[in-house]
């Protein structure tokens, strides 16, 4: 039933159980005892077994996880704090999850997230639903406390992606812009056409390096159209990925030495 390298949760929000939803009762302590004592437990079963599955992952509300999750329960569960979150602001989801990271030293997963909830957002058309979930992923996308994302729903409820008939909803473009980027290449050389093996090229809080022949492959969503380049020695440049992208990108050095300007001087000569 199970595989090395799956992720096994074995109890889903479980605050929402009846009894012992820590909001009621105040006993954090015991509820932080039940989640740990769950994740030794799938631990040992899989160890005895001899398969790598990864458990923990319980998925928790927001006000939950505020509540309990300090930074030794996030260690003793992995260091990672899965969110189930429905919030009116695009602005406070972001917040949410860089506090609860920042207070426990956690990455963070979304688990769940969608709209319109009526008693949330209120009704919302086809457009305002997919310009609310643009806004929501231009805030997620340069979160680097956040490694996952998953969108509830995909059919049968108000923040479906898919119609009662089966046609998609304008909001399924706008999921598939980020989950599935476009890619660009490029080279990062000097101005002798030169590649810089140890250049840096960020977008948004994503660093990559460069192979040894100074070329790059970056995904690119439509928050983030900006590449940052950097290398020791030369001075930083930044490229609008929309409006002026070149395959090779040609860093410039920030003080050259004598050999440098000399090759640069011979290499003028030679193009004359």
């Amino acid at each position: 039933m199970f595989r090395s390298g799956d992720i096994f949760t074995s109890c889903t929000e479980c605050e929402n159980g009846g009894l012992g939803d820590p909001r009621q009762t105040k006993n954090l302590q015991e509820y932080r005892n039940l989640l740990t004592e769950e994740h030794n437990i799938a631990d040992k079963a899989f160890n005895e077994i001899g398969v790598e599955v990864v458990s923990g992952y319980y998925p928790m509300n927001a006000d939950v996880a505020k509540l309990v999750m300090d930074k030794k329960t996030a260690d003793l569960l992995g260091g990672v704090i899965v969110l189930d979150h429905y919030v009116k602001d695009p602005d406070m989801l972001a917040n949410d999850i860089k506090t609860i990271s920042a207070s426990t030293d956690a990455k963070i997963i979304l688990g769940e997230f969608g709209a319109p909830i009526s008693d949330i957002h209120g009704e919302m058309t086809e457009k305002e639903q997919a310009n609310w979930i643009d806004r929501v992923l231009v805030k997620l996308s340069g979160l680097d406390s956040l490694i996952g994302v998953n969108y509830w729903t995909s059919y049968g409820g108000s923040t479906a992606l898919w119609n009662p008939d089966g046609t998609e909803r304008k909001v399924v473009g706008v999921l598939k812009s980020y989950f599935i980027p476009k890619f660009v290449d490029g080279k990062v050389i000097n101005e002798l056409e030169m590649p810089v093996k140890d250049a840096d090229v960020l977008i948004g809080t994503r660093k990559i390096d460069v192979n040894e022949k100074g070329e790059f492959n970056v995904p690119v969503v439509p928050s983030l159209n900006n590449l940052k380049i950097t290398a020791l020695g030369y001075n930083e440049k930044y490229i609008d990925i929309e409006n002026n992208f070149s395959n090779e990108i040609v860093l410039i050095k920030s003080k050259e030495n004598i050999f440098f300007k000399l090759y640069k001087f011979l290499r003028k000569l030679r193009s004359n």
